[in-house]
């Protein structure tokens, strides 16, 4: 079993960050994150919510898709490819219902106890399990709401994850999984090939099968290796799999790591890295490599080029999907130090897109010091993001077609692993709809269609968790109250009920206090008919924000509350009613 990342190459990790020697993070980077508290099960979640917190360098809060004119943008974006099915969709742009003037996220707590979870999705086979990857190398399942105590699967002892992007990065299940039990992952592996190579983890696809006598626990000696892919740096490894409309099964891969692409593997049509790939995994599946190469591929036949390949000129795509409702395709592209992407193809495109890296980041030419590059061919992104105010790495979503939040619906979301921001972009337009404390290290799906985000949490224990979107506008909404309470070397935090409804004793026993480290605070007294406690907070602690949790997960009360802080600054509330709860 290979040893997980410890303290040590992650502090040098980050020092060589801050020294420029490494590029920018991208999305399953590490152990920055803060450890967070172990969510209550069933409870909308107070502590993600800074929505209005006030943030050094601006908010973000609505950012327009397309960068103003400029010479990094000359000539005219080229159509999408011609379809050989549908007409390209614009529903993924629309939704009569969603209004970002009014429109409340919030984060329900589903899964916790997680060790460094990168992707959370379900099987669609009707059981509405829920499966989340670990990136040392382990898938675990959650049966009715319940985390098992047995993963599904482990194959810690062939997956590498000493690299900050290394590990079990990707699941999908076959679309005929109900029946054939087949499913499939992505990991960058111990061994490398061919023997003597560079390589220092080979991107690695396989098939596995669910065991026949346990659905919750898959058959490890039936694994098949589709392809091991030899890379010679640590980063840039994609690892996303989704089964498309087509039921072909496609796969993002990195541009194979270092920094601006060195290898020129974005533009070179001759290797597989830097590149979407789309597979037939049925035809030719008893035969290695286990699958085929579909003949509606836009270069079958030509020579000196992959056939595998479905779109190129990718730098790191952490996350793409299949929009339920058009079929139209979104991909979320990390990029370099400047500029983060969303592409989009239309559904029934015959594929072929070239989406720009690396002569172009985002909208703009690279590298930077460029001030013209030809875009003749290119497809360019539908948005953009800057690295400000704390941002610097994508993390792709879904367009929303779920029911716990119905004013969603055709909006794409998606996030930033560093600033931990979650966006809507609708109408060429992104609003920010939360901005919280999680290292987001991906989103997912269930079966009904809801969305999921996932908290990478530390490296150092099991804080990873996973919590579901829902719709939180109509949960009341209490002014918080400010003031400055000092007693001697400490700050005194009071939580105080609004309205004079009592409260039943013991409902509230912990405050946990939003510091650099997340630390748990002891309330000392609980609640009585009073609706009242104080904690004192030791003097020179950062105050970012404050979070009541109820003593027991499931008992919302209808009593809202209000926090009294030190600081003044605070103007988002921390919960309360009976639709909201604790």
């Amino acid at each position: 079993m290979p040893t997980r990342a410890g303290p040590l190459p992650l502090l040098l990790g980050a020092l060589a960050l801050a020294l420029g020697l490494l590029p920018a993070p991208d999305a399953v980077h590490s152990a920055l994150s803060p450890a967070l508290e172990a969510p209550v099960h069933g409870a909308v979640a107070p502590i993600a919510l800074r929505r209005n917190k006030k943030r050094k360098g601006g908010s973000g809060a609505t950012q327009p898709a397309q960068p103003p004119p400029g010479p990094t943008n000359e000539g005219a974006r080229p159509a999408p490819a011609p379809s050989t099915g549908a007409s390209p969709s614009t529903a993924g742009f629309r939704t009569s219902a969603f209004d970002p003037a009014t429109f409340k996220l919030g984060l329900v707590p589903v899964l916790s106890g997680l060790s460094q979870p990168v992707f959370v999705t379900s099987a669609g086979d009707g059981s509405n399990r829920l499966f989340v990857v670990e990136r040392a190398g382990r898938i675990r399942v959650a049966v009715n709401g319940q985390l098992q105590s047995t993963p599904f699967l482990d194959i810690r002892s062939i997956v590498t994850s000493s690299g900050l992007e290394q590990g079990l990065l990707g699941l999908a299940f076959h679309p005929s999984y109900a029946s054939n039990g087949r499913f499939f992952v992505y990991y960058t592996s111990t061994t490398t090939s061919p023997t003597g190579s560079t390589s220092v983890g080979d991107n690695t696809l396989a098939r596995y099968q669910v065991s026949s006598g346990n659905p919750n626990v898959a058959d490890l000696a039936s694994a098949k290796t589709l392809f091991a892919i030899p890379d010679k740096y640590l980063n840039h490894n994609g690892g996303m799999l989704a089964f498309g409309p087509d039921h072909y099964l496609y796969v993002g891969l990195g541009d194979g790591g270092s920094g601006g692409d060195p290898d020129g593997n974005g533009q070179n049509r001759n290797v597989l890295l830097a590149k979407l790939l789309r597979l037939d995994v049925d035809t030719g599946s008893g035969v290695a490599p286990y699958y085929s190469v579909p003949p509606t591929n836009p270069f079958v036949g030509q020579a000196n080029v992959k056939q595998e390949i479905w779109a190129y000129g990718l730098r790191n795509p952490w996350r793409f999907s299949f929009d339920r409702g058009t079929n139209d395709l979104y991909i979320a592209d990390v990029g370099q130090n400047l500029y983060e992407e969303i592409d989009r193809q239309a559904a029934g495109s015959s594929g072929g897109q070239d989406y720009g890296w690396n002569i172009m980041e985002g909208f703009h030419c690279y590298p930077p010091t460029v001030t013209s590059c030809s875009q003749a061919g290119l497809m360019l992104p539908i948005a953009e993001y800057g690295h400000t105010s704390g941002n610097c790495s994508i993390t792709g979503g879904y367009v929303y077609r779920g029911p716990s939040a119905p004013a969603l619906a055709g909006v794409y979301l998606y996030g930033d692993y560093c600033s931990g921001r979650i966006w809507a972009l609708q109408n060429g337009v992104q609003t920010e709809l939360l901005d919280t404390t999680l290292g987001i290290s991906s989103f997912g799906e269930d079966e009904a269609g809801d969305v999921y985000v996932v908290d990478l949490g530390s490296t150092s224990a099991n804080t990873g968790a996973v919590y579901r979107l829902v719709d939180a506008s109509s949960s009341p909404r209490p002014n918080v109250l400010l003031s400055t309470v000092a007693t001697g070397s400490s700050l005194q935090v009071t939580v105080t009920a609004s309205t004079s409804a009592a409260l039943p004793s013991n409902s509230l026993q912990r405050l946990s206090f939003g510091s650099a480290t997340n630390a748990l605070i002891d309330a000392g007294s609980v609640v009585g008919s009073s609706g009242n406690f104080t904690v004192n907070l030791p003097a020179g602690t950062q105050q970012t924000g404050f979070t009541v949790r109820r003593a027991t997960p499931g008992q919302p009360t209808t009593v809202p509350f209000v926090v009294v802080d030190a600081c003044g600054d605070w103007s988002t509330f921390v919960g309360g009613g009976a639709n909201a709860g604790f």
